[in-house]
């Protein structure tokens, strides 16, 4: 989701993947989830003043209360 050779910018639907995960990527369930995602991380970075390449990606999903382990009990 970050560009290379950009600062501060988040690209949540530009993904790369093999053609095995793109068949779960193309789903709108992960689409809304990976956009919920970058917004909370573009919150949170101009709240903390940090950039957003600077965040660290773990506590966001647990903070939208998304599942990331998939053999987690539900």
């Amino acid at each position: 989701m970050l560009p290379e050779k950009l600062d501060n910018l988040l690209v949540p639907v530009a993904l790369s993947s093999t053609h095995i995960a793109m068949s779960v990527l193309r789903m709108e369930p992960l689409w809304m989830t990976t956009g919920q995602v970058a917004g909370l991380a573009a919150a949170e970075s101009k709240a903390s003043g940090i950039a957003v390449a600077n965040l660290d990606p773990d506590p966001l999903p647990k903070a939208l209360e998304i599942p990331v382990d998939p053999y987690a009990a539900i």
